[in-house]
């Protein structure tokens, strides 16, 4: 009976996944940016740009770009792999995930609820510049096992832009995406 039970809540779990998912990309702006091919071609590279919340940053010709509004009614870019698109378990079409994340929160405060979260682990929190955008860098194991490294930038006076990657993937391919991050207008 027990494991009857656990069957059904990781069965509506996985149904509460695929549809936050769904309704995620359901509700993305299809007016939201589009990728423009980067002048450096040699590289494979492409170049994403949204002129309204000022950022552009450059990613693998391999990977998609989903924009819009995500379940917390934040704009939010997801950036994955072409090649995990068919993957059945859901799980494993996120792992190569990046997400960018704009929000009114602070920088402090949210340092200060992962120093307070007793369930992340490792945790590394040190200060990170990119260009002259200026901020935290953080780096835990989540509750369920897997590795998160993250970036806390201030965004254009009163924003918050929340970056999260899994580390150490594909030849730190993700290091060099965030690299590229730049505040525009």
């Amino acid at each position: 009976m027990i494991r009857m039970k656990k069957i059904i809540i990781l069965s509506l779990l996985a149904i509460a996944i695929l549809a936050g998912g769904f309704l995620f990309v359901k509700r993305s702006n299809p007016a939201i940016p589009t990728p423009s091919p980067s002048p450096r071609q040699e590289e494979n590279l492409q170049t994403f740009t949204d002129e309204e919340h000022g950022i552009s940053f450059q990613y693998p010709q391999q990977f998609l770009v989903n924009a819009g509004i995500d379940f917390k009614g934040r704009y939010a870019i997801h950036l994955f792999s072409k090649d995990r698109m068919n993957a059945v378990n859901p799980m494993e079409r996120n792992l190569d995930l990046v997400n960018f994340i704009f929000s009114q929160e602070k920088i402090e405060n949210i340092i200060k609820d992962y120093r307070e979260d007793n369930t992340l682990t490792n945790l590394v929190i040190n200060d990170i510049s990119i260009g002259n955008l200026r901020g935290k860098k953080v780096s835990f194991i989540a509750p369920i096992g897997d590795d998160i490294a993250g970036i806390l930038l201030s965004w254009k006076g009163d924003m918050l832009l929340e970056i999260f990657y899994p580390p150490n993937f594909q030849n730190n391919i993700f290091e060099k995406i965030i690299a590229s991050v730049k505040q525009i207008n």
